[in-house]
């Protein structure tokens, strides 16, 4: 029989993720759990170097912190559903907020989906995966 090395499921999947979050703590865990799971993982922690590395990067899903500085996410969004090369990019909203009005506004502007914090680890990659189209991850 031959020895196969044990390869998790969660092989890499080498699409990139921008997280665009101010919190360190939060930009830690999020890098945890994607990386975990193969994702490539981008960080910028305001939203102005947010959109600068999605014009530069084209990463395949960008996860958005609601309150940021330099740039509030739903101006990011805006900017970011404007330009043709970036509009089709899905993106996730943390919100500490998840108020009506506040997720209202968001998905008018392009928001693909939201997540309050705090979050839960099989939620947040429920949803990467479903948002991506990454149906090889495995479960969490």
């Amino acid at each position: 029989m031959a020895n196969i090395p044990h390869q998790p499921a969660t092989q890499a999947t080498h699409k990139q993720v921008l997280i665009v979050e101010d919190e360190p703590d939060i930009v830690e865990i999020l890098t945890s759990y994607l990386e975990d799971e193969g994702y490539y993982v981008i960080t910028a922690h305001d939203g102005q170097e947010g959109l600068q590395k999605a014009r530069a990067l084209h990463p395949h899903l960008i996860i958005l912190d609601f309150m940021l500085p330099k740039k509030h996410g739903l101006t990011f969004c805006k900017e970011l559903k404007e330009e043709t090369a970036l509009a089709g990019t899905p993106v996730l909203l943390l919100t500490g907020t998840g108020r009506a009005d506040t997720v209202g506004a968001a998905l008018r502007l392009g928001i693909n989906a939201y997540l309050p914090k705090p979050f839960e680890r099989h939620t947040l990659l429920t949803i990467v995966r479903r948002l991506i189209g990454d149906a090889s991850s495995s479960s969490t």
